[in-house]
């Protein structure tokens, strides 16, 4: 089993037995030093796209060709009092940034090869979004809060090139000391987390709704000491649902049904303690099924150790038997 280094210090691992031949290319890459900021996006084609702020006041968009970086300038600096709020690309492989100037104006940038048309969003966004990705076909969809009133509201809007951006819908309203994970579109389907915060803890909730029409459905979970050390993920095995992070890297979950209505108590375990997990995702949620822990008994890893819903699940439903 070879390991091959290329002279740009990249890696082939190549595995062969009798009748089988298995290989693998690492890209390592080069690290950038000087940057304060990183959106990160992958497009339909697998191609990386990165939205950088350098400490030295700069916003870049680069794109991964194949064999090199396209690197382009944005048209405004943080001196300019600008800052970067999201970045996703469409299905065309057209890069769309959000970009904040001034107190709640924020800029849409659409990128298609290197020219850049500029838009300014019919509505104020006054921190970074819970959610910008693609929406259906060619769309965006893009989720934020609005705080007022002691409580914090839940918006969303759709984006398509001929329509341009929809007007505010109201998701849900929350606590305005909640805090909110949200997840892209599943379908028709919108799901986010809340975490309310109580005299000794927090409560967990997970809420749901269609994408027009229905009022948000919102289940309580259970009660936990803090919040997470990464968003927690959300992964799906046939009609069961499992949520999964860790806290204080103390491997936390709780599974529920398809519909979302049934839960188990949430619970914590040792697992890799202390941990950390993240998700893995690409285009339009592919991969979405799958949890890699990059910190293991408190060493971070160079690689993560990758795990799908199938090999996790087992775990947590024979801890929720042993009690």
């Amino acid at each position: 089993m070879p390991l091959l280094w290329t002279l740009e210090d990249d890696l082939w691992n190549i595995d062969f037995s009798p009748g089988w031949l298995k290989y693998a290319y690492v890209l390592t890459g080069k690290p950038v030093k000087g940057i304060a900021s990183c959106f990160s996006f992958l497009d339909r084609a697998g191609r990386l796209h990165l939205l950088l702020r350098t400490t030295a006041g700069s916003n870049i968009y680069a794109y991964w060709q194949g064999r090199s970086w396209e690197v382009l300038g944005l048209p405004y600096h943080s001196q300019d009092g600008t800052e970067p709020y999201g970045l996703a690309v469409d299905c065309f492989g057209r890069g769309h940034i959000l970009l904040r100037w001034g107190r709640g104006r924020v800029f849409h940038l659409t990128y298609q090869e290197k020219e850049c048309l500029i838009r300014e969003l019919p509505f104020a966004l006054s921190s970074e979004p819970l959610c910008f990705t693609p929406g259906n076909n060619e769309g965006l969809f893009l989720s934020w809060q609005e705080v007022g009133g002691g409580m914090q509201q839940i918006l969303s809007s759709l984006y398509t090139p001929k329509a341009g951006w929809t007007a505010p819908s109201l998701l849900g309203r929350e606590k305005k000391d909640a805090t909110v994970y949200f997840y892209p579109p599943d379908g028709s389907r919108l799901y986010w987390l809340v975490w309310e915060p109580q005299d000794s803890g927090y409560h967990v909730y997970h809420c749901s709704r269609e994408k027009k029409g229905c009022p948000s459905r919102k289940e309580y979970l259970g009660e936990v000491l803090g919040l997470p050390d990464r968003p927690p993920l959300r992964l799906t095995l046939g009609s069961t649902i499992l949520l999964c992070w860790t806290a204080k890297g103390k491997f936390t979950f709780c599974l529920g049904d398809f519909h979302g209505t049934s839960w188990s108590p949430v619970q914590d375990d040792y697992l890799f303690f202390p941990a950390r997990l993240e998700g893995v995702t690409g285009w339009s949620g592919f991969h979405k099924n799958k949890v890699a822990f990059t910190k293991i008994s408190g060493l971070d890893l160079h690689w993560p150790l990758i795990l799908t819903v199938e090999q996790i699940l087992p775990y947590c439903r024979a801890l929720l038997c042993r009690g």
